[in-house]
């Protein structure tokens, strides 16, 4: 049986930073190793971020926002305004 995956976190926020992260990768036109390279990750480590297996923390947030070409603060606001506030994980 192959080894099953596990995410770092199970909030609603985290899978749609994940996908928020995903989505500006993809309309950016790069590949996740295009990425991990700017970044300076090995690629399995870019696919567990993608994956949700691996949290990013803020200094690494802004390191992704600069490879992907794009203003923190505007990836940090889609990210934002994917959020229903009705769904916001009781412990943050």
């Amino acid at each position: 049986m192959g080894k099953k995956s596990k995410k770092s976190s199970n909030s609603i926020e985290s899978d749609i930073l994940t996908a928020t992260i995903q989505t500006a990768r993809e309309e950016a036109g790069l590949s996740q190793r295009e990425v991990a390279r700017r970044l300076g990750f090995h690629p399995t480590v870019w696919g567990k971020i993608e994956r949700g297996e691996r949290v990013l923390d803020v200094v690494e947030f802004l390191a992704v926002a600069k490879a992907l070409d794009l203003d923190p603060n505007e990836l940090f606001a889609t990210f934002v305004r994917s959020i229903d506030p009705e769904n916001i994980a009781d412990e943050i």
